[in-house]
């Protein structure tokens, strides 16, 4: 299957909802349609810091119904008007599920999504400045003098 190929292995790709296929003639995933009112989605899992790029396109687009994606249960983006683009979302520190969703209107024309080119790029864990080994501040002597303040992020 498709999450089985060794470069989707890492991002656990996950169905929850409806039919999804990969087509090598679309480049992607595709889902089926779902049912009025319903949607389908899957999800891959990812271990943040890091950002998560993908080419997305809607098809059969009334303004009833778009394609979304969250990011740690949070809506990240939505595309509702037919046609495709590039996108990006980022990823905190930590597991994240990545969930993308198709939402037919409950009296729409058939509609799917389409997702090609999901990648995952992990960026380096924020750190705190270390000192070098045996390192020390140059001044007067007495007690140490603080000359910045630190802020962490992240």
């Amino acid at each position: 299957t498709f999450a089985a190929w060794p470069e989707n292995v890492p991002l656990a790709y996950r169905r929850l909802s409806g039919l999804w296929w990969f087509s090598n003639e679309l480049g992607g995933l595709f889902c089926e349609p779902p049912k009025g009112g319903d949607s389908a989605s899957f999800q891959i899992t990812v271990s943040g810091p890091g950002l998560v790029t993908f080419e997305w396109q809607l098809f059969g687009a009334d303004g009833t119904n778009a394609l979304f994606c969250y990011v740690g249960g949070q809506l990240r983006g939505a595309l509702r008007a037919p046609g495709s683009a590039q996108a990006s979302v980022a990823v905190e520190p930590g597991s994240c599920n990545v969930r993308w969703a198709v939402r037919r209107g409950s009296g729409s024309p058939e509609t799917w999504g389409l997702l090609r080119n999901i990648r995952w790029e992990p960026l380096a864990r924020p750190s705190d400045p270390q000192p070098v080994s045996g390192s020390r501040s140059r001044g007067s002597p007495g007690p140490a003098r603080p000359t910045a303040s630190w802020c962490r992020r992240g």
